[in-house]
């Protein structure tokens, strides 16, 4: 701060907190996890492969694995038809994309896996069909081209805006 003040003309004063020596490190909030919603079979390839983003306390990147079975249920349940254009996205070749991939190529990467093998393993093909059977079960098309019809904004949000209820 005292260097952008500088830089701006401000006069000089005193600022607190300038000297992190004595302050303890940074320590995030860990989220809820639910083991029991972990114990599920269908819900492991999410684990493995979407933990690392989407398992905080943070409303950015989607925080769909946080919280009670329960929770992680309906979370999964209402951003199934996104997410199932995110992971379908691998299936389409770049160019043609609406929206980026999911999990993203640095995910892939840290992971040891490519695109190609990873859009033929078994975890893929467990996450596609069982987001196909929730965006069918939420009352949405599991067709990725009849989802994105009107656009990939129009589907369902992944979380309710801060003050919707849930």
């Amino acid at each position: 701060m005292r260097a952008l003040s500088s830089q701006l003309g401000m006069p000089e004063r005193s600022w607190c907190c300038t000297d992190d020596a004595g302050m303890a490190p940074p320590v995030l909030d860990l989220p809820e996890v639910s083991a029991d919603a972990f114990s599920k079979q269908e819900l492991q390839p999410f684990l493995r492969h979407c933990a690392s983003c989407h398992l905080t306390n943070e409303r950015f990147p989607p925080n769909f694995l946080s919280g009670s079975a329960d929770q992680v249920s309906d979370k999964l349940r209402q951003c199934a038809p996104r997410m199932l254009v995110r992971l379908s996205a691998w299936l389409t070749p770049a160019e043609q994309r609406i929206k980026s991939p999911m999990p993203p190529p640095i995910a892939l990467q840290a992971q040891g896996t490519t695109s190609q093998r990873w859009a033929n393993s078994e975890d893929f093909e467990q996450l596609r069909s069982y987001l196909e059977e929730l965006s069918r079960r939420g009352g949405h098309s599991s067709d990725v081209n009849e989802l994105v019809r009107d656009g990939y904004e129009a589907l369902p949000r992944c979380l309710p805006a801060r003050n919707e209820p849930g």
